[in-house]
């Protein structure tokens, strides 16, 4: 490849997966290859939404404020008892969530239960089970937006270091793990990275439709590639 068109070639990379805007707390402190960006690690979406862990802390924690909540007999308020009673099974409804690895059903079943209840002591457990699983997803979204970003910038890395279409399989493999994340409910600022990742996708894929062609010695089918992708390149910009 000529000088002319590495440069080309690097600048569309470059300015197409420019993360700057999006970068995690941190980045700057990651190693650096020389004239290369960051390569942090990605955690896996997968790990990060496991919320086993979660589920045994949310049922314990509910199940030890109805011991406490009984040792101070409340049930003696009107209506209490039947809703004390009550909570077990409902709480088995909010597990049931947690064990699909879904803190966003869950949470969700948990705000349905809270409504319903008519007497304090019981409010104050649903609210107590409510406020463990907001924090729940509030620590899943956090952790997934630096692993999105990072696999954003790992993207960038790899096309600008890829020197065969199979240097670009694993990131297109860890970009594919987010895919089914997308289908859940988060905050606006996570939804709003996780709407980008089809284009990151697709960049990648492009370039390494273009690195396929390089090896294939198609010079022709290359330039076009690399010209599309240029004149691309504000589009891109936009959206990573």
């Amino acid at each position: 490849m000529s000088d002319k068109r590495f440069r080309l070639s690097a600048f569309v990379a470059a300015c197409a997966l420019g993360l700057s805007s999006c970068a995690p707390a941190g980045e700057k402190d990651l190693p650096r290859k020389p004239g290369g960006a960051a390569a942090p690690p990605v955690s896996s979406p997968k790990a990060i939404m496991d919320c086993s862990a979660a589920a045994r802390t949310v049922v314990a924690e509910a199940q030890e404020a109805m011991k406490a909540a009984q040792a101070q007999k409340v049930e003696a308020e009107p209506g209490a008892a039947a809703e004390m009673q009550a909570f077990s099974a409902s709480l088995a409804e909010v597990s049931d969530g947690l064990r699909n690895n879904d803190v966003h059903e869950a949470l969700q079943a948990a705000i349905r239960i809270h409504r319903r209840q008519r007497t304090e002591p019981a409010r104050a457990l649903w609210e107590g089970v409510r406020s463990r699983l907001e924090a729940e997803k509030a620590r899943q979204a956090d952790a997934l937006l630096i692993a999105l970003t990072n696999g954003y910038a790992g993207a960038r890395t790899a096309c600008l270091e890829a020197k065969t279409p199979a240097d670009c399989e694993p990131i297109l493999d860890r970009l594919a793990e987010f895919q089914d994340v997308r289908s859940r409910s988060w905050s606006s600022r996570l939804s709003y990275h996780l709407q980008r990742l089809e284009s990151v996708i697709a960049f990648v894929g492009e370039w390494q439709e273009y690195l396929g062609a390089l090896q294939d010695r198609n010079i022709a089918m290359a330039n076009q590639i690399l010209q599309n992708m240029a004149d691309s390149s504000a589009r891109y910009s936009r959206l990573f």
